[in-house]
């Protein structure tokens, strides 16, 4: 049988381990900011006209379709300086990713593909390594018709897999634009 000071001295101590939990002391992280809306500022080289063109997905991707897709209106023959902009809409309201991804740049790249090929783009921004980024480009347009730019930001856990010309296995965003030519 235990005596009334032994108990003294194991209580406190029994105590002590109880009240410990599982709960860690590193305070949690947020959840990686989900990319709702992407937008594409197009500043015409001859005139500085500036356009901006936007894809918005409010609840996410997945569940309902995107709620705007605009529709890219360009001249034919034309150049254009390209910026591409991420965002995520979060307890606080709309909040640009972009500059997480750009000091993040190693392992990230925006990817662009145009069907058919009457739009060319050329990556003007590079990581620490000197592998595109994609945040900035130029997009040159050469004959009038429709196209499709698909615009995706790949993710690459791992630098060393990032080439600068293939995509990794995971994106974080991946939309369409409809373009005209004209």
């Amino acid at each position: 049988m235990l005596s009334f000071k032994s108990l003294l001295v194991i209580a406190p101590l029994l105590f002590a381990f109880s009240a410990c939990s599982e709960q860690s002391t590193v305070p949690k992280q947020p959840d990686e900011a989900v990319i709702t809306t992407v937008r594409v500022m197009l500043v015409d080289s001859a005139t500085s006209d500036t356009t901006f063109y936007t894809w918005e997905d409010a609840d996410g991707i997945g569940g309902n379709p995107p709620n705007r897709t605009d529709t890219m209106r360009l001249k034919t023959g034309s150049v254009y300086k390209a910026a591409v902009q991420f965002l995520s809409v979060q307890a606080t309201g709309l909040v640009d990713v972009t500059p997480t991804i750009v000091a993040d740049a190693i392992h990230h790249q925006v990817f662009f593909s145009v069907a058919p090929s009457a739009i060319a783009i050329v990556t003007s921004d590079f990581d620490a390594n000197g592998k595109p980024l994609g945040i900035h480009s130029s997009l040159r347009t050469s004959v009038a018709g429709n196209a499709s730019v698909v615009v995706a930001l790949s993710h690459f856990p791992d630098a060393a897999l990032k080439d600068g010309v293939t995509p990794s296995d995971e994106t974080d965003v991946n939309v369409t634009f409809a373009v005209e030519v004209r």
